[in-house]
């Protein structure tokens, strides 16, 4: 015996029908593993945000402060748009970190005189020592993860979590807005 669900569909005019679906006793079941297993994984990733911190604690630095200073490593210059998009982060969130690492020194921000609105961001010579000294904290969990996750488990899910690269300043110059 099925159970009927309603679900709301929308109609190529954009109006709102209510649509029937029946649904067996075994996709009830399916269902209900498939929301334990997410909520498994949901619990699995609040771990490994709480592993992270923790490992980063002892460095002064929070997670997002440590990405956001690896993407500098290279002296692209990116913008805190650039950064924001890369991190798919809002604008404000990275606006504030990038705010907090320059009052500690550890980056320095430029806007160009074209565009005072833009703000360049790239590393100080103590961010640079800083955050070099926390990718050994990082290559000590990297080993740890290595460890849990089987190698083809751990590149698929870097890989569905991967953010598109920071768009360097170096890649076009000309550009008066980023």
């Amino acid at each position: 015996m099925g159970v009927v669900l309603w679900t709301p569909a929308v109609d190529n005019v954009e109006r709102i029908k209510m649509h029937q679906i029946a649904v067996r006793e075994d996709q009830l079941a399916d269902a209900k593993t498939l929301g334990q297993t997410y909520l498994l994984a949901l619990r699995g990733m609040r771990t490994l945000g709480k592993r992270l911190e923790d490992v980063f604690r002892p460095t002064g630095l929070s997670v997002l402060q440590f990405c956001i200073m690896t993407m500098l490593l290279d002296d692209s210059a990116p913008t805190v748009k650039d950064i924001a998009n890369a991190c798919q982060l809002e604008m404000s969130r990275v606006s504030d970190q990038v705010g907090l690492l320059a009052r500690g020194r550890l980056i320095t921000t430029s806007a160009p005189p074209e565009d005072r609105r833009i703000r360049r961001v790239a590393l100080t010579e103590i961010g640079r020592n800083s955050v070099l000294q926390a990718l050994i904290s990082w290559q000590a969990l990297d080993v740890e993860l290595a460890n849990i996750f089987s190698d083809g488990a751990f590149c698929q899910l870097a890989t569905l979590s991967s953010p598109p690269p920071v768009r360097g300043y170096s890649e076009n110059p000309d550009r008066s807005r980023a």
